[in-house]
């Protein structure tokens, strides 16, 4: 049975003799004088001594392994990794075995004889659990090599030496790293579990609203159109018959019954946009522009105004809802003046898979804090006799640009004109 043998004693000589110590302050060979210095290579065996010095020094454990003897040293260092005691001398490849982790046994000693073949890898690095008497397990990285000599052509290993270094902690840390991030995925996909219900819901609940806002838009048209006939037959046959105050409530009847009629249109108008429209096809904004501004001719006339613009491209959409764009902004500029009479230009830029259109205009602006609620649906920051309307126009244009892949918003200051900025999706349209 082969023991024990401290890396640090005697070596026999090949007559049996023992050597003298190489680790007790004495050098081999000839005697040398304090502050001498070596002129010859360094033995082998100093080298070695000096390595596990280091290595103990570092905290690692050491191995040598004599393959001619069959001795096995391990350091006081490794022994004690392996929950061995120091004066363990029964160190062999089978209880070296017995300590190797079951479910690891069977790789770390195929790797190991694959390290004594002369025609595999020499280097041996792997990690792997050692189960100590005690039971508890430890996680190491070894690392060393084979040494070979030459027989007649033939190589036969000499022995090995390495390293082996206590990872448990590290391991600790890292199972505990995988079961925080296990953990962190499970919670990740139950959140985006709940957020891809909750926009399912959303996405319902916005489906039926929109069916909802249409049909009860829809079905109120009937019976306003009967209230707008029997207002107007009172206007018709009994104004100035029933005196100044009744004239003045049939007015009002009329004049609300037709601003109810215009906001139920825009309602229906703003439910349709995200409904399954028309395909999308190249719409030329040149077009759009001109036949939008011959349709406000009357309005141009009477206010004075002068609407222009530059070459504009061509892009992928809803043409319908396009236009809509485009008009409810132009509108706005011809609405929203001073008392100068309205300028407006229309131009766009190229920025990126985008073009980015702009109606500038000279009009009394938007004053910074509302620049974000002008889009929101029945949003008025000025009074129907001021400025008449119903709010839509704007929640309507930002739903449309929307919908297209593109977004909208204001730069203005309060006397100062504003300028409208949306953009589209360039597509491979020019």
């Amino acid at each position: 049975m082969n023991t024990f043998q401290d890396p640090f004693s005697p070596l026999p000589h090949d007559g049996g003799a023992p050597a003298a110590p190489i680790a007790k302050g004495r050098a081999r060979g000839p005697e040398r004088r304090r502050g001498e210095r070596r002129t010859g290579p360094i033995p082998l065996r100093d080298r070695l001594t000096r390595l596990r010095f280091a290595a103990q020094a570092a905290g690692f454990g050491v191995y040598d392994i004599d393959c001619l003897s069959g001795e096995i040293h391990w350091s006081p260092e490794l022994k004690a990794i392996a929950g061995l005691s120091p004066d363990d001398t029964l160190i062999t490849y089978e209880r070296f075995a017995q300590l190797l982790h079951p479910d690891d046994r069977e790789r770390i000693m195929a790797k190991i004889a694959a390290a004594r073949d002369p025609g595999g890898n020499v280097e041996f690095e792997d990690e792997y659990r050692l189960l100590r008497p005690d039971g508890t397990v430890r996680w190491v990285r070894a690392k060393g090599r084979t040494f070979f000599a030459d027989d007649g052509g033939k190589r036969h290993p000499l022995g090995a030496t390495g390293i082996v270094m206590d990872i448990t902690e590290r391991k600790h840390l890292e199972e505990t790293l995988q079961q925080m991030n296990g953990e962190l995925e499970r919670r990740v996909e139950e959140r985006t579990a709940e957020l891809s219900r909750a926009n399912e819901e959303l996405v319902r609940s916005n489906l039926e609203l929109q069916q909802f806002g249409y049909v009860a838009a829809h079905d109120l048209q009937t019976p306003l159109r009967s209230i707008n006939g029997f207002a107007q037959l009172l206007q018709q046959e009994f104004q100035g018959r029933l005196g100044d105050q009744a004239d003045v409530w049939i007015g009002q009847l009329v004049h609300h019954v037709e601003r109810m009629h215009e906001l139920i249109q825009d309602l229906l108008a703003y439910s349709k946009v995200n409904s399954p429209g028309r395909p999308y096809e190249p719409t030329d904004f040149n077009r759009l522009f001109d036949d939008i501004v011959a349709s406000f001719q009357a309005a141009l006339r009477q206010s004075g105004a002068t609407v222009t613009r530059d070459v504009l491209p061509t892009v992928p959409g809803d043409r319908v809802q396009l236009a809509q764009v485009l008009q409810n902004l132009i509108g706005n500029a011809l609405k929203y003046h001073g008392r100068e009479p309205p300028r407006v230009h229309v131009s766009a830029r190229r920025q990126g898979g985008d073009w980015v259109f702009s109606v500038r205009d000279n009009g009394i602006g938007i004053a910074r804090k509302h620049h974000e609620r002008i889009f929101e649906i029945f949003r008025r920051l000025h009074s129907q006799q001021a400025y008449p309307g119903t709010g839509i126009g704007l929640a309507i244009c930002h739903r449309v640009v929307q919908r297209h892949g593109g977004r909208i918003w204001v730069e203005s200051e309060p006397g100062e004109g504003a300028t409208f900025f949306f953009s589209l999706p360039a597509g491979t349209e020019t």
